[in-house]
């Protein structure tokens, strides 16, 4: 999926070069949903943009595991300064312990020129991934890089 939205990154979150939609967020939204809808099996509910009881969280993942409904979370963070980084961490453990969703993700569509790496943190028996795709169009000294 990642590497998936970064290949049209550019085309979905860009009017032009420096310019980016101002609703990017809803772009990713729509766009995670429909991946996640399309490659998961029967055995997942895609809810977009779902009441978590205390807020609302972009996307809530319901899973039957043979036994139980489990949840799992996506959160997506749009960055547009590093400051940006870090918001929504803790509310995303809330929602978590009040989804009961032992695994969430924090999906960082990146807008700034440099990389971030993944990252993952833990709360408890809670954890969250950071999971950043760069969506900026490549240069073209970059391009040549991939060849070698």
């Amino acid at each position: 999926l990642k590497s998936s939205i970064e290949l049209q990154g550019v085309q979905m979150f860009w009017k032009k070069k420096g310019e980016p939609y101002e609703q990017t967020e809803s772009i990713a939204q729509g766009v995670m949903s429909s991946l996640l809808d399309s490659t998961l099996s029967d055995k997942f509910v895609i809810n977009p943009h779902t009441s978590v009881g205390i807020g609302i969280v972009d996307i809530l993942i319901n899973y039957f595991n043979g036994k139980t409904v489990n949840s799992f979370l996506i959160e997506i963070k749009i960055v547009r300064s590093k400051a940006d980084l870090e918001n929504g961490i803790q509310q995303l453990f809330n929602y978590q312990k009040n989804k009961k969703a032992k695994t969430s993700v924090r999906l960082i569509i990146n807008l700034l020129e440099e990389e971030f790496e993944d990252s993952e943190r833990q709360e408890g028996e809670f954890r969250q991934v950071d999971v950043s795709i760069n969506v900026n169009p490549p240069r073209p000294s970059d391009l040549d890089k991939r060849k070698k």
